[in-house]
């Protein structure tokens, strides 16, 4: 049994926007799906999000730069980012301009993140070198959003 939601006006949909993007950024597709969740029509929704958007008020770009942001507080990878940008309706050229590139960078933060498990595990460096602990070591990395090829250059690289 569906509900049957009444059609929103064009000031209904706007409030309801203004709201939900008062509380954190969204991306254009999220506002658009959640709209119309709520029972806006699809020409409706289109024209308050050109609004919004003509306006500064819903912006893709920004939604990438502070998403992309966020996630890097989180120690994600770039795999796991890329993936959630794409869910939330992200062009490629919009992740690639906000994403950093860099292998090093990548590698890097990898590392350190990885010295931070051995740490909070309590393996030592000659542990850290055994079939047990590289597989713990990888599958964290691997849950993060790391490359296959950045893994294998933390597990290869020299433990602290």
């Amino acid at each position: 049994m569906s509900k049957n939601r009444p059609v929103l006006d064009a000031s209904q949909l706007k409030e309801i926007a203004l709201r939900l993007l008062g509380r954190r950024e969204h991306s254009t597709y999220e506002l658009r799906s959640k709209l119309l969740a709520r029972g806006g029509s699809f020409e409706l929704v289109s024209a308050t999000l050109d609004e919004l958007t003509s306006d500064g008020y819903l912006s893709d770009s920004r939604f990438t730069e502070i998403a992309v942001r966020a996630r890097l507080r989180t120690d994600d990878g770039p795999i796991k980012i890329r993936a959630y940008l794409s869910q939330r309706g992200i062009i490629d050229s919009l992740i690639k301009h906000y994403l950093p590139s860099d292998q090093k960078f990548w590698l890097e933060r990898a590392l350190k993140l990885d010295q931070l498990n051995c740490m909070k595990r309590s393996i030592s460096p000659q542990e850290a070198r055994t079939h047990e602990a590289w597989s713990i070591r990888s599958r964290l990395l691997k849950n993060r959003g790391y490359p296959a090829n950045i893994i294998r250059q933390v597990l290869e690289s020299e433990p602290d």
